[in-house]
């Protein structure tokens, strides 16, 4: 009769025993499941935040985005001014921008992005390109509509420019053209370069196309870099241009204010436009400036013209902490050196702007000019966040 009393306890030992394996078991299923949950399967579909919606599902990723700009202004001027605006101008609002736009990744090699913009009761398409990353050599490659390599204001996003304006200088660049274009960076991404072939279609993204063509590169880095706010930036762009037809217009830096010159549509073989740009970053203080300028050979009859541009910009963070980032990647989508200000902060800012349009030369020698247009731009604004900001500027210009 001690027979099974003995052996009780080895059961109940061999029972627990089991029990404990059990549940080591199950914790280390449980853990696996939370590490898949965390990781994704590669099928599920995972949604965050990250300075706009993001939505990721195995090798894919998409980034959904939209912008609104409401502008309000109020137009005082001499009577000069009223001459040559031809008449004087009106008090208004109006909204600058209704942008919503797609961008991605499609696997590790290939990307995206389609912007289209609604304000003016008009459809304009901004931004239409595929891309693919990890090229040898060129490193990206870029097909489609899209800016072409000129001017870091005008490569950056108007998210992040200084006024929700650009300067006067942005009447010289070229702007969006579809073509092929490759760019990349160094290791250390100190030095960025970007060369590109566009066939000319200007602000629409199709149209009749005459053998209008142009390369268009530049090359920018920071020789002197002790963080993202505290170096210098300097850059350089080129555009050569064959036949066609050009035009220059100009108006202070209010998108609805009088066209001050406009040299109407001029005919020309080919034409050069240069530029240099220059940042300097200190702390909450960022200085930049760009020079711009274009030479044009006459065509079928008119004589050659050239316009000139240039601009000198101050901003001062005035709130403790806060200041301007310099951004360089050598992501594509993301791949031109800005000027971004970091999320909250106040700060006011300054910038002068001088545009010679159409300085006419003809056989002989002579030159005239139409003029010169000198704008002054102050401004005050509050960063709430990156998505937000209240903007109030002070225009006075002379021509």
């Amino acid at each position: 009769m001690r027979r099974p009393l003995l052996a009780l306890p080895l059961l109940l030992a061999a029972a627990a025993g089991a029990q404990d394996d059990v549940e080591a078991r199950l914790r280390a299923l449980e853990a696996k499941l939370a590490e898949r949950e965390a990781a994704g399967d590669g099928t599920e579909l995972r949604v965050r935040w990250d300075d706009g919606l993001v939505l990721e599902g195995g090798d894919v990723t998409l980034e959904l985005s939209g912008r609104v700009y409401w502008d309000l202004f109020w137009v005082g001027e001499d009577d000069a001014m009223k001459t040559l605006a031809g008449g004087p101008q009106q008090d208004g609002s109006e909204v600058r921008a209704l942008r919503f736009g797609i961008e991605g990744e499609l696997g590790e090699h290939v990307e995206f992005e389609l912007a289209v913009d609604f304000a003016g009761a008009e459809v304009d398409i901004k931004d239409a390109w595929i891309g693919l990353r990890h090229v040898p050599v060129v490193q990206h490659l870029r097909f489609g509509y899209a800016k072409e390599p000129m001017g870091m204001e005008e490569l950056t996003s108007s998210r992040y420019i200084t006024f929700m304006e650009r300067a006067v200088t942005m009447e010289l660049v070229p702007g969006r053209d579809t073509g092929i274009a490759a760019r990349g960076a160094d290791d250390d991404e100190r030095v960025n370069w970007a060369l590109g072939w566009f066939q000319t279609v200007g602000d629409e993204a199709s149209t009749q196309l005459d053998g209008n063509h142009a390369f268009t590169g530049r090359v920018s880095g920071t020789p002197l870099r002790r963080g993202e706010a505290d170096l210098v930036h300097l850059g350089a762009s080129a555009s050569w241009r064959n036949r066609g037809t050009t035009s220059y217009e100009l108006r202070p830096e209010n998108h609805q204010g009088a066209k001050v010159f406009d040299t109407g549509t001029m005919a020309v073989d080919d034409q050069w436009i240069l530029g240099l740009e220059a940042a300097w970053l200190s702390g909450p203080l960022a200085r930049s400036s760009r020079s711009m300028c274009r030479d044009l050979a006459g065509g079928r009859g008119v004589p050659g013209h050239a316009d000139s541009a240039r601009y000198a910009q101050v901003s001062l963070f005035l709130t403790h902490g806060d200041h301007r980032a310099y951004t360089a990647s050598k992501d594509a989508r993301h791949s031109p050196p800005r000027l971004a200000p970091v999320p909250g902060g106040e700060g006011i800012r300054a910038r002068r702007g001088r545009g010679r349009p159409a300085l006419v030369a003809d056989r002989r020698g002579r030159q005239s000019t139409a003029g010169v247009l000198t704008d002054v731009t102050v401004g005050l604004d509050r960063v709430l966040d990156v998505q937000r900001a209240l903007d109030a500027r002070l225009r006075p210009g002379r021509s």
